[in-house]
């Protein structure tokens, strides 16, 4: 930035003083104005769109002094001039889309190569996991319906039990996120979709004395997806704005058809999330919850995203947030 605005500043001088250090002053001011198009290309490639833009509007204000002070109605030297001023800010907005857009690939793929990677550590850790903990769980299970009720033992089994099942169900959340997702599309009635996932999770929900509704628009058509992976990536959502939630609070799951899109809203009452955190919720192990594996929104981004879709999160205008699945008819 400290370089841009010193060729900015350097340039402005060689333009204004042209007439004092140069008889040929027309063709000294033709270079000058060549020489701004360097801090704008060089704004674009390190600073993108919003950099090139940032500097086009920089230069003109500097050149309009230059241009006011020299118009001579419309001459041929004040339509180059004006031209010029043009020619920048298209400079400026088609390389720094340019730059953007490639910047933007590069990080896709980038995140990519990084996803991939984990999905290979992840599918490897979860296989030699999986059989341990089957038998560390059947075993403590046997063990505990041999001894007599009140036996003080009964507790620690208990708590190998339940860690154990623990321990399974991150297995299985490491497992989902490793696979490649091969869709098994079929048509289904989203709204019934809907109250299946609501039944599921609602014993959980009165357990922390949340209340749970939907809300479903009349007339909904038949949706082209994959109803085990549509049901995981709802009942991931709605059980993350239980967890969010505290005693009395209320969560509401909407659908509702918009152009050819069909929206799905899960709305929540809890504490929200903060700006700067939103976009590391969708990476790998990156939980704000104690018990929490990290997996559940990557694995929902990842089946939205498998059925061309996209996932928003919005702010509720009291409390809570909005988490919304845009699903294309």
């Amino acid at each position: 930035m400290g370089f841009i605005t010193f060729l900015l500043v350097s340039l402005t001088l060689l333009h204004y003083a042209s007439p004092r250090i140069a008889h040929d002053r027309y063709h000294l001011e033709i270079v000058s104005q060549r020489l701004y198009f360097l801090p704008i290309v060089l704004s674009c490639l390190w600073f993108d769109l919003r950099g090139g833009l940032i500097t086009f509007c920089a230069v003109s204000l500097l050149l309009i002094p230059h241009l006011v002070s020299h118009w001579d109605g419309m001459s041929p030297d004040d339509l180059t001039r004006v031209m010029q001023i043009l020619v920048y800010f298209v400079i400026a907005l088609v390389l720094g889309q340019t730059a953007s857009l490639q910047k933007r690939e590069q990080l896709k793929s980038k995140q990519a190569e990084n996803l991939a990677a984990i999905g290979r550590a992840l599918s490897a850790v979860a296989h030699d996991m999986k059989t341990p903990l089957i038998a560390i769980g059947g075993f403590a299970n046997l063990i505990k319906k041999h001894l007599l009720p009140g036996n003080p033992d009964c507790g620690k089994l208990d708590i190998i039990i339940s860690e154990t099942a623990r321990l399974e169900g991150m297995v299985k959340d490491m497992l989902d996120f490793s696979r490649p997702l091969d869709l098994n599309r079929v048509e289904v009635d989203i709204s019934s979709m809907i109250d299946e996932c609501l039944a599921i999770v609602e014993e959980n929900a009165k357990t922390q004395k949340v209340s749970m509704k939907a809300k479903s628009a009349d007339g909904l058509p038949l949706m082209l997806v994959d109803p085990m992976r549509m049901r995981q990536a709802l009942i991931n959502l709605l059980t993350n704005a239980v967890q969010s939630c505290s005693e009395g609070d209320n969560v509401t799951i909407s659908s509702f058809r918009k152009g050819k899109d069909l929206f799905i809203e899960v709305i929540d009452c809890g504490c929200g999330i903060p700006p700067e955190m939103r976009e590391a919720i969708f990476s790998p192990f990156f939980t704000t919850r104690k018990n929490g594996t990290g997996l559940g929104l990557p694995i929902v981004k990842k089946i939205v995203e498998a059925h061309e879709g996209s996932l928003e999160i919005i702010d509720n205008p009291s409390k809570g947030l909005t988490f919304r699945m845009i699903i294309p008819l």
